[in-house]
């Protein structure tokens, strides 16, 4: 078989080449997370806090109540993280 045009033939050899070659590096330019020790339970000293959603960002996990619709947060680079308030809840809402 042959291509008229010789320039396309070229770039379809170079192309894949190219894109293959080029990705391997991506992972060198990802920061590396350290690995934080996730503790296996976390309490909070509170009856009327009953838990509802849990999000954890940047070592810290984050924790909305709703019976009392408080927000709590742990830091988990303590090595024995303990709940603090974060966030009250809005009068006339149940949840923060």
């Amino acid at each position: 078989m042959i291509f008229q045009n010789k320039t396309f033939f070229l770039w379809l050899l170079v192309l894949p080449i190219v894109l293959f070659t080029s990705c391997h590096r991506d992972k060198d330019k990802n920061p590396r997370h350290n690995d934080t020790q996730i503790p296996s339970n976390l309490t909070i000293e509170d009856n009327n806090f009953y838990p509802e959603d849990i999000v954890i960002t940047n070592n810290t996990v984050y924790v909305s109540g709703l019976g009392d619709g408080t927000l709590r947060s742990f830091d988990l680079t303590e090595d024995e993280p303990t709940a603090q308030l974060f966030a009250n809840a809005e009068t006339g809402f149940s949840q923060g």
